[in-house]
Order: structure tokens, then C-alpha cells, then sequence
């Protein structure tokens, strides 16, 4: 509930996406409210760094895009 709040990719109907970011501190929130697999490209300038803080399957998919398993939520250090 800190810190500045930026919405991403407002117009898709299936994910979720912002950042939070407060201090030098900034993480990235991604969520599948679907109940299929969606590949969803990171936005130009936000890289992801080290393993997810949280996260509600045993692994991800990450390079320029993320690949989030049905219902999948994400959230991310970014660097």
C-alpha cells in the first residue's frame, strides 16, 4: 500500500500488472486472473533481477517476456 504505484498494460483483459515503487526499492506485480497459459512481454526498461519474492508454482519462465501458468502471481525485485 506504500510507495508510488504505476499500472501496466491497463487495456489486457487477462493480466495484471503494475510496479510499487518506494525509496531505491521498486518490485514488479504480475497476475494471470485467467485460466489459461499467457505470455506477457515486460515492458521496455523494467528487468526483473534474481529469483521472484513471491510466487504460487515452483518456478517461471522469465527473458523478455514472462510466462505465467494458469492463475499465476508474481512479484519481482526490479533493478
Amino acid at each position: 500500500i506504500y510507495g508510488q504505484y504505476q499500472l501496466l498494460d491497463a487495456a489486457n483483459p487477462y493480466i495484471y500488472a503494475y510496479t510499487r515503487t518506494l525509496g531505491k526499492e521498486k518490485m514488479l506485480v504480475v497476475l494471470n486472473f485467467s485460466p489459461d497459459k499467457r505470455n506477457w512481454p515486460l515492458p521496455p526498461g523494467v528487468q526483473p533481477s534474481g529469483q521472484p519474492v513471491l510466487n504460487n508454482y515452483a518456478a517461471v519462465k522469465m527473458g523478455s517476456s514472462v510466462e505465467l501458468k494458469p492463475w499465476q502471481a508474481l512479484v519481482l525485485n526490479l533493478q
